[in-house]
């Protein structure tokens, strides 16, 4: 099973929010989406959804480190997780979702 629409439309919004929050680029945001959509897509029925989030906020991370000239380092994209969905992000899990990801 995939992700549903309503979800779907609720990570790109938080995306975009945080893309206007840190004057990030659209370039970087649309990226992030496209890397997300793909990771989703590959590994369909594999990822649960309590996982969306996380993998959302890695793509929008590799995303700032391919188009921007700063950082969006891991504190603060634990903490941007923790206050919109209640997700504690382990350092170990973020880094491992990166190389998947990026791979």
């Amino acid at each position: 099973m995939g992700i549903v629409r309503e979800d779907r439309t609720n990570i790109f919004t938080w995306i975009l929010e945080i893309k206007n929050i840190y004057g990030f680029n659209d370039l970087t945001a649309l990226h992030a989406i496209k890397m997300y959509d793909k990771f989703i897509l590959m590994n369909k029925g594999l990822v649960i959804a309590p996982m969306h989030p996380m993998i959302a906020m890695v793509c929008l991370c590799l995303s700032v480190k391919m188009h921007e000239n700063c950082i969006l380092d891991f504190e603060q994209a634990a903490d941007l997780c923790f206050k919109h969905n209640n997700i504690r992000l382990m350092q170990e899990m973020f880094i491992e979702a990166e190389f998947k990801i990026f791979k």
